[in-house]
């Protein structure tokens, strides 16, 4: 399967919530193009135009050998070209980058985001922010960096045979989450960490047109005690998102 990865340079650069840039190590590129590359998805780089020369970003693409293969954020017919995108962070997002998005996924393209999906900008609470995650009248959950745990609660292909209650550590979530629990077409399928708010999903499904969306509302990329081994998960939702069997190895 083609499998883009989103690398930001609005979200490297554009504005923080903090004291400083986030800067491109925020987005975990390094380790998600390793995680899918050792899985053997044919790898794209998803960046907004233009970019490929600004920057850290031209140095970033060489040492990940994507130079030649970018897939522009903000052109969904090039978007529609990859079965899936894996989103770490994208905490800004451009308005017609979210129109982009949504237009591909409406179109069949699959999405696995974890942790933020433009919290900062436009923010999480934006209409077209909420047209992709499906979280209306969103607000941001922030608990700190501290150990959490929290439980399945739905059973779904991407979990196999993982069973309800069962119990899942993580280093913490922060994100979004609704005031009334509900997720427009989704489904919960991690509930909310100990100290959240009930309506708080962790991990949720959710369809968008003939696109299927994966979300994890954790902080790290690599949660131990997750089930399917450091990064099983993630290529399971890959799989599922891109309308392959979930277990396949390529």
């Amino acid at each position: 399967p083609r499998v883009g990865i989103t690398i930001s340079h609005y979200g490297a650069t554009g504005p923080s919530w903090i004291s400083r840039n986030y800067g491109y190590k925020q987005q975990r590129v390094d380790d998600v193009f390793q995680m899918l590359d050792e899985a053997n998805y044919d790898v794209y780089a998803v960046i907004e135009p233009q970019t490929e020369l600004l920057g850290e970003l031209p140095a970033l693409l060489r040492s990940l050998r994507l130079q030649d293969k970018l897939v522009d954020v903000s052109d969904p017919q090039a978007l529609g070209q990859l079965d899936a995108v894996f989103a770490f962070s994208p905490v800004n997002l451009h308005p017609n980058v979210l129109a982009s998005l949504k237009e591909a996924i409406s179109k069949g393209m699959g999405l696995v985001t974890v942790r933020d999906f433009a919290t900062v900008t436009p923010g999480y609470d934006d209409d077209g922010v909420a047209a992709i995650t499906g979280i209306r009248n969103g607000r941001h959950a922030w608990k700190g960096r501290t150990g959490r745990h929290c439980f399945v609660i739905g059973e779904h292909p991407i979990l196999g045979d993982v069973p309800v209650g069962t119990r899942i550590e993580i280093s913490h979530a922060e994100g979004g989450w609704t005031t009334d629990g509900a997720i427009e077409g989704g489904q919960s399928l991690i509930g909310a960490p100990n100290e959240f708010p009930e309506t708080y999903s962790t991990m949720y499904v959710r369809n968008l047109g003939a696109g299927r969306i994966v979300r994890f509302q954790w902080a790290e990329l690599n949660n131990p005690d997750v089930p399917f081994g450091q990064f099983g998960i993630y290529l399971r939702s890959i799989n599922w998102a891109a309308k392959r069997d979930v277990a396949t190895v390529w």
